[in-house]
């Protein structure tokens, strides 16, 4: 496992958000639930997998009423209980992440190699300068092709780093 691995802090966004926000974000707007089951280190009890499977069946069934035979008024009943039991199946997902690995997660952040940052993440030259951060790896949580999802009991900060250094040394030229 590498110890140093890269972000760009103008594409993720410099904005604190508690774990249960990332993996909800990660999980419900981005589409990525599969990666709970699938790519984490983590392993999941077959009871909470069957919960999250079957939540995940239980909102398809109730989006596709949504638009014809849930009001409006009571489509925001429908969402907000749905993102309630949501919630806390990921909290027991944190939960399980926390005593795996005998702490408490207060913090996630992806992070990928260098040359996966530079080609999917950096939308000009202005972002090797001042987005451009190299951090140290914390508990791994998720995987994915462009990156991983690392945990931190303490907030993570950027360290000095020769490659960053170098990049930014031959983009003032």
């Amino acid at each position: 496992m590498k110890l140093i691995q890269y972000r760009n802090e103008n594409y993720y966004g410099a904005k604190e958000h508690t774990p249960l926000e990332i993996l909800k974000y990660e999980t419900i707007n981005l589409g990525n639930a599969w990666m709970l089951l699938t790519s984490t280190p983590v392993e999941f009890s077959k009871s909470l997998t069957k919960r999250i499977l079957e939540f995940v069946k239980d909102v398809e069934e109730k989006l596709e009423k949504f638009p014809d035979e849930i009001e409006w008024e009571e489509g925001s009943e429908v969402i907000d209980e749905l993102e309630e039991i949501y919630s806390k199946l990921l909290q027991e997902v944190l939960d399980e992440i926390n005593q795996y690995y005998g702490t408490e997660i207060n913090y996630l952040m992806w992070l990928g190699d260098l040359d996966v940052v530079l080609w999917n993440y950096l939308d000009d030259f202005d972002d090797i300068e001042n987005g451009l951060k190299a951090y140290k790896t914390g508990y791994l949580i998720l995987e994915d092709v462009t990156g991983n999802l690392y945990g931190y009991s303490e907030k993570p900060v950027p360290v000095e780093n020769g490659a960053v250094e170098k990049l930014k040394e031959l983009r003032r030229g």
